[in-house]
């Protein structure tokens, strides 16, 4: 237990501390990572971020640098930190605008996709970040954006045992009135 909270610790001083490395939209990133969308990503989030019946507390450090380099999930993740340090605008038109901000909460940063009509918040999604659920469980959210304004949100749970499959929601974003409507989902 100890050190699964260590772990969370750990991975919250490493977002805060990451180096500020400038997005542009000269760089795509800032919309996520497609891979989200590909079925074959999510079947191994399962396989990969398991502990093979062991625990967080179990790993010792050579444990964790296999694991880390296995679990897909913790690939992924390390594309996503250097977002965490910036906000973006990635969509302006003569109604909407579309903001990715970080949003820092008690030592937990997280991105949120804002709209704004004449500088009025419309809508808002968490696309990225980390909550706590319950003693020892946390849900880690990561996003793609792509070109038709559609936003993906994968949702994975953290527990002693590994890191798996929540559930993928997509959502496209209504360029008339600003608001996020939920199209599909896909559940664990």
């Amino acid at each position: 237990m100890y050190k699964f909270f260590k772990l969370i610790t750990i991975s919250i001083v490493f977002f805060v501390s990451c180096k500020n490395n400038s997005l542009t939209k000269e760089n795509p990133f800032y919309l996520g990572d497609s891979i989200l969308l590909e079925h074959n990503f999510i079947e191994n989030i399962n396989t990969t971020c398991d502990m093979k019946g062991n625990t967080f507390e179990d790993y010792s450090e050579i444990d964790w640098y296999e694991y880390e380099k296995r679990c897909v999930i913790s690939i992924l993740d390390k594309k996503y930190r250097d977002l965490m340090l910036n906000n973006y605008s990635i969509l302006e038109n003569k109604n909407i605008k579309v903001y990715v901000k970080n949003i820092q909460n008690e030592n937990n940063p997280k991105l949120y996709l804002f709209t704004y009509n004449n500088s009025i918040k419309i809508d808002s999604l968490q696309i990225y970040g980390m909550e706590k659920t319950s003693t020892p469980s946390t849900k880690n959210f990561y996003y793609y954006i792509n070109k038709n304004w559609e936003v993906w949100i994968l949702t994975v749970i953290t527990v002693e045992e590994g890191t798996f499959f929540n559930n993928r929601k997509k959502y496209r974003l209504d360029s008339q009135t600003g608001k996020f409507e939920l199209v599909d989902s896909m559940e664990d």
